[in-house]
């Protein structure tokens, strides 16, 4: 019995999200792997099933979609599909970059404490001009790490 290929959320905005980073068209990126523009963009709107290995090597090559994520993006990483990562475990131990520049200990600190604020601020008709200069204040200092 085959089992059905489905393809996961991750990998198709993965594959969004580097199309737009190189500025690339399902056309160019089509012309770049030999692939159909129409079959990309039904792998990236979940209407076709999932790729094969070759095909989606091809999309990975071509995207620069870094090793590190490809196992993630696969979902061959994770023995126990239930586990999650915590947000915070993510943005504070993880190694990325805001646009091409690299994110130091200090500005991840920043930026975990700036989406923690947001997520438990009040936000009532009350408090939102003060959650507002809060959050703002907070924007500000995270830009001067950038």
């Amino acid at each position: 019995m085959q089992r059905e290929r489905q393809i996961s959320e991750i990998f198709a905005e993965a594959i969004e999200y580097y199309m737009e980073k190189k500025g690339l068209t399902y056309q160019r990126l089509g012309d770049e792997t030999g692939l159909s523009p129409a079959y990309i963009y039904r792998i990236r709107k979940g209407i076709r099933q999932a790729p094969s290995v070759p095909v989606a090597v091809r999309l990975i090559k071509s995207l620069q979609i870094p090793k590190e994520m490809v196992l993630s993006l696969l979902e061959l990483n994770n023995e126990n599909p239930q586990e999650q990562n915590d947000l915070y475990e993510l943005l504070l131990f993880q190694d990325y970059t805001i646009g091409e520049k690299e994110v130091n200990i200090e500005t991840k600190r920043k930026l975990s404490k700036l989406i923690q604020f947001a997520i438990e601020c009040e936000w009532s008709m009350k408090s939102l001009a003060s959650d507002l200069v809060a959050l703002s204040e907070k924007v500000s200092d995270l830009k001067e790490h950038l």
